[in-house]
Parts: structure tokens; C-alpha cells; sequence
């Protein structure tokens, strides 16, 4: 089943939205160009009439909070008044034998606003040169990192530039204009050490693109947070965000260690490289703030097959880190982040639907996840001995 994916814009609405051949929709609410929601609807003759939406808005009282804070934000304080970022800043894009995915991301990057000093690519051992090929096509530096791994290529991106602040993002990803400007505003804060953003379906096209997206895919709501260790536990860093859309102070890379190489791709981990990442900017007494105003949309997997692989993989990615924090942090809180993953996660949410969403993800997905999870011993102590 597909299902149409599309981005309103609630001022001025006015005339219907059509989304036939697809009996569903996707339908990602925007003010004044931010998102505030997201709702699915499964509209009559394929037809999603005004009217529709404004009673969804009007039902759900989150949602018509958010949109009416949105207008009455943006009348006080408009985009094109908010400061212009004074910390320097640069994208990393680290990929691997996927040049036509790197292609896509590079293009959307080169669209981004607020003078980058730098996009680096960061070649993580490819098999062929067509990634370094791909980079020339465009304004970008490419550098190559020979040790597979992504948390390899991630450090490797930060000895790459001199900029204040790094910005990363996948090669399986794409960026509206403003994404980096908007998290990089976010570290005139005080003991700013992360942000990250919001990260929506680029597409919805094939059943394994929509259970991912019923899972709760990569975005972590319409709310701005930030955070730091005494209004959040580090523990908790998950909720926060992923590196699909993450910014880190540079200098934090090297002081804290961020992006240990026992973990995410390329270890025997799998993932949990970049909530280690975020767990140790907040274990430091730095703060992270998660902003929805960076939006970015995320290319999800289209079979079944590569869906069921990467959800056990953030099983054992997931328990992975928190297993490193206990063992190397001394953080016992890890132990009950982990207990109530697996009852309210594994357990609960992932066997019934979640607010807003039509149905639950499909049993297998959930299976696949179970899967994940008798790996983590064997995994932390490979990844442990390979580092």
C-alpha cells in the first residue's frame, strides 16, 4: 500500500487536495512554513477537502496549540528578523558505495542558506571511486577515511574543517534550505553542545517505507526542547534526536570523544553512534536542544527485507551503547533506560497503533526488532576488542 506524502501549508489554504491514485495520505501541516503536525487521513474519492483538515486541527488540542502558537510567534518575531548565527559552520556527509543516494543529498545541499563555510564528504572505504566522481560534481570537499565505519568518517569530518560547528547528515538524506542555518542558531545559547532536527519521509511508496514510518521513523515531534543533564537524564538522549540531522560543537569531538568506532555501521554494534554522541554532550553538562524549525527528509528503506535488517540493527545498536555507558561510564540509570525500552517499546508500542497513526507497524518489523536484541553481548565485546 502506498500512501501520498504531502506538505500544506495551513495559511491561505483554500482549495482541495487531491491524492488519487493513493488511498492515503501522509499529510505534514506547516505555518508560515514550519511543521506543526502531521496527520493520516484516508479520504473519500481520493480528495482531501479544507475543511477536513481544519476539524482534525480543531479535535486534537495539541495540535490546534501548536498552530496557533506558530501564528502568533511568527507575527512577534518573523524569520527574516531572527539573528544570523555568529558561530562558523560546515556539513559532513559521510557515505559508502552509495553514489546515486550521495548525488541526491549533495544536490539539496547546495540549495542550503547561511554561507557554510564548507560541505565535506567524508569517503568511508568505498569499493569503487564513483563516490569521489560524485563529489566532484559539486562544490564540496572530499576527503577519504580508509577505516570502515561510520564513527570513523564522522571524526574524521571534524578533523576536516576549522569551523565552530559541525553539521551532519547521511547520504540517504535531503535538506530543505534552511535546515543548517536553524540549528546552527541554536548555539548562541549558553553550554549549546548538540542540536539536532526534524527529520520527516522523503517518501511513503512501498509497505516497508510505511512501517518504518508507523515505527516513528526518525522525527521526534513538533516541540522545541532544550535540555541539559538537570531537566533531562543523559540517559534519555534518544528522544533527542539522531544523526540524520545533528550539529556538535567541534572542539567536543576530540574533548568528550564523541563517536566512539565500537558502534553504529561498520562495528559489530551496527548503530548507537550517534545517542552515545548525545548522551556524552549531556553526561558533560553541555545542553542539546532538538528544533523543528531544521526540517530534513529521510529516503527510508523500500523492502521488507532491508527494513527488518536495520531495525534489529537499532535493537542491538540501541542496547549496545547503553551496555557501554554501564560498563565505561559507571552509568547504572542505563539499566532502567533499557528495561523500559524493551517493555514499553518492544512490548507495548510496537504491537498497538500510536497516536495519529492508522495501525501499528506490521508484526514481522516488531519481530525483527526482538531479533536485535540476543546479539548485544556478543556484539559490545567484538566491537570493544576491534577498537
Amino acid at each position: 500500500m502506498s500512501t501520498a506524502t504531502l506538505d500544506v501549508e495551513l495559511i491561505g489554504l483554500d482549495g482541495a487536495l487531491c491524492v488519487a491514485p493513493h488511498a492515503e495520505a501522509h499529510v505534514v501541516l506547516r505555518v508560515l512554513q514550519q511543521p506543526v503536525g502531521v496527520v493520516w487521513m484516508s479520504p473519500a474519492a481520493g480528495v482531501i477537502e479544507p475543511a477536513q483538515l481544519w476539524a482534525i486541527i480543531r479535535d486534537d488540542e495539541e495540535l490546534h496549540r501548536r498552530v496557533l502558537e506558530r501564528v502568533a510567534f511568527a507575527q512577534l518575531a518573523p524569520p527574516e528578523h531572527e539573528p544570523h548565527p555568529s558561530a562558523t559552520w560546515s556539513v559532513a556527509v559521510c557515505t559508502r558505495d552509495r553514489p546515486q543516494r550521495l548525488a541526491r543529498t549533495l544536490a539539496s545541499l547546495a540549495e542550503l542558506r547561511g554561507n557554510p563555510a564548507s560541505v565535506v564528504v567524508v569517503d568511508n572505504a568505498s569499493s569503487t571511486d564513483e563516490t569521489r566522481r560524485v563529489a566532484a560534481r559539486f562544490d564540496v570537499e572530499y576527503v577519504e577515511e580508509p577505516r570502515p565505519g561510520l564513527n570513523h568518517a564522522r571524526r574524521r569530518a571534524a578533523t576536516s574543517t576549522t569551523s565552530d560547528v559541525l553539521v551532519y547528515t547521511d547520504d540517504d538524506v535531503l535538506v530543505e534550505p534552511d535546515w543548517g542555518i536553524n540549528l546552527v542558531r541554536e548555539f548562541t545559547g549558553p553550554r549549546v553542545g548538540a542540536a539536532t532536527g526534524l527529520v520527516l519521509p522523503h517518501e511513503l511508496e512501498t509497505a516497508a517505507q510505511r512501517a518504518f514510518e508507523l515505527r516513528g521513523a526518525h522525527s521526534r515531534g513538533f516541540r522545541r526542547r532544550d535540555v541539559d543533564f538537570r531537566t533531562r537524564p543523559p540517559r534519555l538522549a534518544g528522544g533527542l534526536g539522531a544523526g540524520a540531522s545533528l550539529a556538535v560543537r567541534r572542539e567536543l569531538v576530540e574533548q568528550l570523544g564523541l563517536f566512539d568506532a565500537a558502534l553504529d555501521m561498520g562495528s559489530p554494534a551496527r548503530t548507537g553512534g550517534d545517542t552515545y554522541a548525545i548522551y556524552l554532550v549531556m553526561r558533560s553538562g553541555h545542553r542539546v536542544v532538538y528544533t523543528p524549525a531544521a526540517v530534513a527528509s529521510h529516503v527510508h528503506r523500500r523492502t521488507m527485507a532491508e527494513l527488518e535488517a536495520m531495525v534489529a540493527n537499532y535493537s542491538t545498536g540501541g542496547y549496545t551503547w547503553m551496555l557501554h555507558a554501564l560498563i565505561s561510564c559507571g552509568d547504572l540509570s542505563v539499566v532502567k533506560t533499557g528495561l523500559d525500552w524493551f517493555r514499553l517499546h518492544h512490548l507495548g508500542r510496537n504491537w498497538r497503533a500510536r497516536p495519529g497513526h492508522p495501525a501499528p507497524p506490521p508484526r514481522r518489523v516488531a519481530l525483527a526488532e526482538l531479533r536485535g536484541i540476543p546479539r548485544v553481548p556478543s556484539a559490545y565485546l567484538r566491537s570493544r576488542r576491534s577498537t
